[in-house]
Order: C-alpha cells, then structure tokens, then sequence
C-alpha cells in the first residue's frame, strides 16, 4: 500500500518537475522495497515450517517434515531471489521501453497485485475462507 503511494508521489513530483519531492519519494521507495524483500524472506521458512508442523501431527516423532521444510524453505528461498534478481533488469528496461511515468503505474499495478495476493494466500480470515483455504493460520 505504501509502495504505492510513494510510487504515486514520485509521478507526481515528475509532473510538477519537483526533484527534491521526486528524491524523497525513491529514496522512501527502494526502504519499502527493502522491507518488503526482508518480510518475504522471513515468510518462506515460516511458511514451510508451518506447513511442516501440520504434517507432523499426522506422524509420530518424526522430525523429517522439519527437515524437508528445511530443504524446501532453501530451495523456494533460491528461486525467489533469482525474480528478484531479474527485476533489477526488468526496471532499467521498463524505463526505456514504457517511458518512466508508464513504468510507474506498471509498478504500481504490480505492488497492487501482490499485495492483493500476500492478503488472499496469508492472511485473509474471513471472505470465501470455507471454499478456498489459506494460510492465516500459519499467523506470519
């Protein structure tokens, strides 16, 4: 939501051809984005985990659903940060293939979409939750 807010401001201050409020939008920016990259890497082990702890109530004493909650967690953590790496080439690009007030509402779409979707899979309690299980439970 914030993200979105600051990505909002920077196209702003770029309309008005205001540089001090168009710096203190990206640079508010890039510590959401760190924020929200140090929550998603504390969200996959404990996801996993949870997962994990589920299984466990199902078999006695093993401790293998940790351990293969363990490998997963590393596995999923792996392939998240290869996106991630790919979108520091993806936005340089989007600036020169969009123009950059088109690239930030392309942005600003995609923080929508995914904090509608951190909501649907994590911690959405109410709406359609008989039909369609998440992960709330998990409390991440």
């Amino acid at each position: 939501m914030l993200m979105t807010v600051m990505v909002s401001v920077a196209i702003t201050s770029l309309n008005i051809h205001n540089f001090g409020l168009f710096l203190t939008s990206l640079i508010l920016l890039f510590i959401l984005a760190g924020l929200g990259n140090g929550s998603t890497f504390t969200m996959i082990p404990a996801i996993f985990n949870y997962q994990s702890l589920v299984k466990s109530r199902d078999k006695s004493g093993s401790n293998k659903p940790q351990i293969d909650a363990r490998i997963e967690s590393s596995a999923a953590m792996g392939i998240t940060s290869s996106i991630g790496a790919f979108g520091g080439f993806l936005i340089p690009l989007s600036y020169g293939s969009f123009g950059v007030i088109s690239a930030f509402y392309i942005f600003m779409a995609f923080y929508s979409l995914c904090l509608f979707m951190t909501w649907w899979h994590y911690t959405r309690k109410h709406f359609l939750i008989q039909r369609m299980k998440n992960l709330s439970a998990a409390k991440i």
